[in-house]
């Protein structure tokens, strides 16, 4: 029966620890596996985890040998802290005190040095009887273990015999196995040579897979060279083959052919022809014809795949004549084409026109020029002044007179254009200025950015043809005469004169 002995031993050596122990446990010579140690490990008032630790027993017998025991410690427990130890009769084959005997429990990490042990566990090996046998004495158990013991001992010689002749079988088999290995290290040697031959060869192929590499990366790169040379030469064929066969047909003569409705833009009067001639003169109706131009042409560019206009595209340069500006001021405006165009010749008339036509900002008269010393409503513009205001003498000659001055100054230093003006909006006849570089700078549609004069000139009268004449002195040499007009709300690029 294995009697098992119950402690609790705290790894804290103050005097603070948990639990201490101080009788000593009593033991008798010769108990072998009779004793076992339960113990509850703590440190202070904590259980110990003995999961992934390892415990065992040391202790100093009492003939002064040591004893390290691991092999009958085991952990029944070790979330409890619970270690069993099963005295060997090793322990107990020597009477006396066992004075120092504890439990170390060390981490089974390799890496870890953590490490503690148990206070000393006192113990006592009570002495037993020594048995010594004398010629007669009865002791059957005893005879009947010396014969055990020489049946053994023949047993052990026989095992002795047949150990020796095993090893002389392992002798004979470990020569035989350091020959074999002496072939295997000198097949392995060969093999290591063959190996550094094989790859010193692979070295070989990898700086030629490398080159080979190298050159199709070269080949690669030349090829598309080669092929974008071979689309730009294509393409230089394609248009050289354009231009021949443009060529071709110019060569077979000009034709001409007039597109009817359908046959070209009613917006742009750009032909629509399917299969265009590239030597074919496409002619479309005018979008304002005149004597002089009824048709707008055009040639196909086979090479840029667009239509080329050329000749006015409805843009017709027809001067005024004297007459015609004349007719004009006469209030006769039925003469002509209604397209004419001002030039600098009928500008510099019309100047000297409204010269003789209105005073000077600077001309004055006084009223003694007025040589019947009054002035009569039918002077003024009818119904301006009535005979009443002339009557008591609200109006008189000196105002009449600056006010008349005022009227014909307007008249020719014209209506003053402020800043962001769009001159495409100044459509109604008369005499414009702009003063201010500033104003000039923000206009829009205008060929100057510093000051100037300008005239508008509508010969129908608010029907969307009108012409544009400007003027400028911006010093320095700095002159200038402008002119454009509007068809049907479609202004020309200004033209300088």
């Amino acid at each position: 029966m294995l009697k098992t002995i119950t402690l609790t031993l705290d790894v804290e050596k103050g005097g603070d620890r948990f639990a201490t122990l101080d009788e000593r446990i009593e033991l008798r010579q010769g108990d072998a596996l009779a004793y076992a140690l339960e113990v509850s490990l703590r440190e202070k008032s904590e259980v110990i985890d003995l999961t992934g630790k390892a415990v065992r027993f040391y202790c100093q017998l009492p003939d002064g040998a040591v004893a390290i025991d691991g092999g009958h410690v085991s952990v029944p427990s070790p979330q409890d802290g619970v270690i069993r130890y099963e005295i060997p009769p090793e322990i107990t084959q020597t009477a006396g005190n066992i004075d120092m005997a504890y439990f170390r429990i060390t981490d089974e990490d390799p890496g870890s040095h953590w490490s503690a042990s148990t206070p000393n566990i006192p113990l006592s090996i009570r002495r037993g009887i020594a048995i010594k046998l004398r010629d007669g004495d009865y002791f059957p158990e005893f005879d009947a273990a010396l014969a055990d013991l020489e049946a053994s001992r023949v047993a052990y010689e026989q095992a002795e015999d047949a150990r020796q002749t095993a090893e002389a079988a392992r002798a004979t088999a470990e020569e035989a196995r350091a020959a074999a290995e002496l072939l295997r290290l000198t097949a392995e040697e060969g093999r290591g040579a063959a190996e550094a031959e094989r790859l010193a060869a692979e070295l070989v192929r990898d700086a030629a897979e490398l080159d080979r590499l190298a050159a199709e990366e070269e080949r690669g790169a030349a090829e598309e060279d080669r092929a974008l040379a071979e689309l730009a030469r294509a393409e230089a064929e394609a248009y050289r083959r354009a231009k021949f066969a443009e060529i071709e047909e110019l060569a077979d003569g000009l034709l001409y052919y007039f597109c009817a409705d359908g046959e070209y833009d009613p917006d742009t009067r750009h032909p629509i022809i399917a299969e265009p001639h590239a030597g074919t003169h496409y002619l479309t109706p005018a979008s304002h014809p005149t004597a002089n131009n009824h048709w707008d042409e055009w040639l196909w560019d086979a090479a840029g795949q667009r239509w080329e206009g050329y000749g006015s595209q409805d843009v017709v340069i027809d001067p005024m004549t004297v007459e015609q500006a004349q007719g004009i001021f006469d209030g006769d405006q039925a003469e002509g084409t209604e397209g004419e165009i001002v030039t600098r010749r009928i500008l510099r008339w019309v100047l000297g026109k409204l010269d003789g036509l209105y005073a000077k900002l600077a001309h004055t008269h006084s009223g003694a020029d007025l040589t019947d010393g009054t002035v009569t409503a039918a002077k003024l513009a009818s119904g301006a002044v009535t005979q009443a205001k002339i009557a008591d003498g609200s109006v008189s000659l000196a105002k009449c007179d600056t006010a008349l001055r005022d009227s014909v100054s307007q008249i020719y230093k014209g209506q003053r254009i402020y800043a962001n003006t769009n001159l495409n909006s100044l459509v109604s006849p008369g005499m414009y200025r702009c003063m201010l570089y500033a104003d000039a700078a923000s206009l829009s549609n205008t060929p100057v950015k510093w000051p100037f004069n300008l005239l508008v000139l509508d010969p129908i009268g608010g029907s969307g043809y009108c012409t544009q004449i400007l003027a400028h002195n911006g010093g320095s040499g700095l002159v200038g005469l402008y002119i454009r007009a509007e068809y049907g709300g479609t202004w020309s690029e200004w033209k300088q004169l």
